[in-house]
């Protein structure tokens, strides 16, 4: 698709290094918009589908479009990820040397006087936390209830539980582990009361030997950041526990492509016949032109109107 393929890639080199402000973003994405349901420029065009349902990947029911916020905040957390773990860079060592002198980079705070780059660099994180993994060396630096270390979510949001009520929100996952370095089957029976999180948390494994904790990329099978992964966690409307759209086979059919977008508009119901037409108060007969005995629906169109 064009909208991919071009205009999505134009403002990427400028991304990479920048934060955009919202309304340059705003206006990229109307740019995306118009180009995909105008036919002319003087055509107004007549958006069927709302653009958050469109961004969303094709497995999930939608086009795959990515909005141009959640790209740049991707290419931002692609830096915040090497200066994690790209010590010997050089663009690292002067940012850390510069402002990580006395602190942690995911504990340090923002300052007035810092540039725009770090500032960006620094909201980040909140997407940064959401795709790192945490590995179980000793278990003293991962929070228990906070950091992703059981799945792709934290404890909290597996459980759902009220972080308010949580007698211990500051305990560690090595408060969990026996001096013998095996889990701490009792005490975890105390604060989890969901038998299926305790099995998932026993099959992970505990090193014997005194290691420190580590981390890698969990959206991904490798354990490697890429953008693509990091740039569907920042859209809010995408959660990877959604179940998959029941037609997403159309995306592998053997047809031309605008073929598949009608087949995803006729399967979304989301084709402008007559009765959709009039719901969106346009002013025209909703009688199918066909029969003439009942309103042109997709259903009626497409399944039992005669030919």
């Amino acid at each position: 698709m064009l909208i991919q393929s071009n205009l999505e890639s134009l403002p990427v080199h400028t991304m990479q290094c920048f934060e955009l402000p919202k309304q340059n973003t705003k206006m990229l994405d109307k740019v995306h918009r118009n180009f995909f349901w105008k036919k002319s420029n003087v055509d107004k065009g007549l958006p069927m589908i709302s653009w958050e349902k469109i961004c969303r990947p094709k497995k999930f029911g939608g086009l795959g479009f990515r909005k141009t916020a959640a790209i740049n905040l991707a290419f931002q957390c692609k830096l915040a990820w090497k200066i994690l773990q790209e010590k010997e860079n050089l663009w690292v060592a002067i940012m850390t040397a510069k402002y990580l002198k006395h602190s942690n980079f995911l504990m340090v705070t923002p300052k007035p006087s810092d540039s725009p780059v770090w500032k960006s660099v620094l909201r980040s994180r909140s997407l940064l936390k959401k795709g790192l993994r945490w590995i179980v060396g000793t278990g003293e630096n991962i929070s228990f209830w906070w950091d992703n270390w059981v799945d792709n979510f934290n404890l909290i949001e597996l459980l759902g539980r009220d972080s308010s009520l949580l007698s211990n929100p500051d305990c560690t996952v090595g408060n969990f582990i026996t001096r013998d370095k095996n889990w701490d089957l009792p005490k975890l029976r105390i604060v989890l009361d969901n038998d299926l999180i305790i099995q998932k948390l026993l099959g992970i494994p505990i090193r014997i030997f005194e290691k420190q904790d580590t981390f890698c990329w969990g959206l991904t099978g490798s354990g490697s950041f890429n953008t693509r992964s990091a740039t569907w966690a920042a859209h809010d409307s995408v959660d990877p526990r959604d179940a998959t759209w029941s037609f997403k086979w159309i995306w592998h059919l053997d047809i031309m492509s605008k073929i598949k977008i009608f087949l995803w508009q006729l399967l979304h119901n989301a084709l402008p016949v007559r009765g959709i037409l009039v719901r969106c108060a346009l002013n025209i007969d909703p009688a199918c032109f066909l029969c003439m005995n009942d309103i042109e629906s997709t259903y009626h169109l497409f399944g039992n109107a005669p030919i």
